[in-house]
C-alpha cells in the first residue's frame, strides 16, 4: 500500500515544492499538508499518515511541541526538515532527535541550487525508508539537558580491563543515544573516545558542540592530533576519522557513496592501532557500515558491543554485526553505559596509549 505522507512547512513557497516532489513520486499515495503546528497534531490523529515531514519553527505550536504531543497521542516517524545551520537551529534539531523524531534532512539552499536533484532523491528515499520505522508512544520530558540513564544494575562481565580508547559508530537513531551514554559515564573519561555518527554535511560541528551539554570536552576532530584521555572526538561527516600507526589523525576520503563517515574504516584503523586495548560500540541504524570493521576489532582481541534490537531506531548495522559473529555483547544503551562505568571504575587513571606497529 502506498505511503501517506503528512507535510508541515510554514513557508508556502517550501511546502508547494516539497509536496511537488513528493506527489511525482510513486512511493507516496497521499500527500497531505499543513502550515500550523496544532493542526498537524489534529491531521496526524485524524488522517494516520505513515510519516511525518516536520519544519521546527511554526505558528500555533512549534516543532518540539508537535513531536511531544503526536508521540504522546498517535506515534508515527517524524523526519526534520532543518533550515539554517547556526547553533540554535542545530540545537532545536537534535533536541527533535531527542524528543523523538528519527531523522533530520537539511532544507535546500534556494530553490534554483545546483543540488536540488540530490535533494529530491534525499528526500524520497529517506521518507520512504523512514515510514516503516516503527517507533513507540513517548510521554512528555524535558529535551534541554541530557539527563542521565537510570542505572540498569550490575553488569556481570565488564569487558576484560578498561579499554585505551573507545570508538562508537552510530546513524539514524543515534544521537540521542549517544547523548545518553555520554551522559551516564564519567566526565572527562580516563581514555578518548571516537565518534563516527552518520550525519549530514555540515551538521557534524553543531552536533559536536550539542554533545558537550553532557558534560563531556566532545570537539570536532582535527588531523594531526594525538587523541588523548578524556577527549570526545567526533569525525567530519564528508571524511573519515582514522588512525595512522602512530596514533595520529588523518582523515580519508568517502570511499562508498553514502552518508559519512565511514564507521567500517574507523574500526578498522582503530584495531591496527589499538588491538585488544580498544572497544568497539555499534549503535543503531540502517545498512550494515560498521559491522565488518567491528567483526575486524573482535578479531584482535578487542572488547566489541552492539545496541540491541529493543532499543534500536532501525536495527540495521547491529543486527549485521551480531549475524557476522562480530558483537560479543548485544546491550542496550544503559548497559553499555553501565559496562564502560564497571571498566573504570575500579581501574587506575589511563596512561597515554601506546599504539603498536611503532
Amino acid at each position: 500500500m502506498a505511503t501517506t505522507v503528512l507535510v508541515v512547512e510554514d513557508s508556502r513557497v517550501v511546502r508547494a515544492y516539497v509536496c511537488s516532489i513528493l506527489r511525482k513520486s510513486r512511493a507516496f499515495g497521499r500527500v497531505i499538508e499543513t502550515g500550523d503546528g496544532q493542526e498537524a497534531v489534529d491531521l496526524a490523529l485524524s488522517e494516520r499518515p505513515d510519516v511525518m515531514l516536520l519544519d521546527l519553527r511554526l505558528p500555533s505550536r512549534d516543532g518540539l511541541q508537535v513531536i511531544g504531543e503526536v508521540m504522546r497521542l498517535r506515534p508515527l516517524p517524524i523526519v526534520v526538515l532543518s533550515g539554517h545551520l547556526d547553533q540554535s537551529t542545530l540545537d532545536l534539531s537534535f533536541d527533535a532527535l531527542r524528543a523523538g523524531a528519527v531523522e533530520v534532512i537539511p532544507k535546500p539552499k534556494g530553490l534554483a541550487s545546483a543540488r536540488m536533484d540530490a535533494f529530491e532523491q534525499q528526500l524520497v528515499r529517506t521518507l520512504n525508508l523512514m515510514a516503516e520505522v516503527k517507533v513507540v508512544r513517548r510521554y512528555r520530558t524535558t529535551v534541554k539537558a541530557h539527563p542521565p540513564l537510570l542505572a540498569p544494575g550490575p553488569v556481570t562481565d565488564p569487558g576484560r580491563v578498561a579499554p585505551k580508547l573507545i570508538a562508537i559508530g552510530a546513524s539514524t537513531g543515534g544521537p540521542p543515544v549517544l547523548a545518553s551514554v555520554l551522559s551516564a559515564i564519567p566526565a572527562p573519561l580516563p581514555a578518548p573516545l571516537l565518534i563516527a555518527q552518520h550525519i549530514a554535511t555540515g551538521f557534524a560541528p553543531g552536533f559536536a558542540r550539542w554533545l558537550c551539554r553532557t558534560g563531556h570536552a566532545v570537539r570536532m576532530a582535527e588531523e594531526g592530533h594525538r587523541p588523548q584521555p578524556g577527549e570526545v572526538l567526533v569525525s567530519p561527516a564528508d571524511r573519515t576519522l582514522t588512525l595512522r600507526a602512530d596514533n595520529v589523525i588523518v582523515f580519508r576520503d568517502l570511499e562508498r557513496m553514502i552518508i559519512g563517515p565511514e564507521i567500517d574504516v574507523m574500526f578498522r584503523s582503530v584495531a591496527r592501532v589499538y588491538r585488544g586495548s580498544a572497544w568497539g560500540v555499534l549503535l543503531t541504524g540502517m545498512g550494515r557500515d560498521g559491522a565488518h570493521g567491528l567483526k575486524t576489532l573482535r578479531d584482535v582481541g578487542a572488547n566489541t558491543i552492539a545496541q540491541d534490537e529493543a532499543s534500536s531506531t532501525i536495527y540495521g548495522m547491529p543486527r549485521v554485526a551480531v549475524e557476522l559473529g562480530a558483537a560479543q555483547h548485544v546491550l542496550s544503551p544503559a548497559r553499555i553505559a553501565s559496562m564502560i562505568n564497571a571498566a573504570f571504575s575500579h581501574s587506575a587513571p589511563a596512561l597515554r596509549p601506546r599504539p603498536t606497529g611503532t
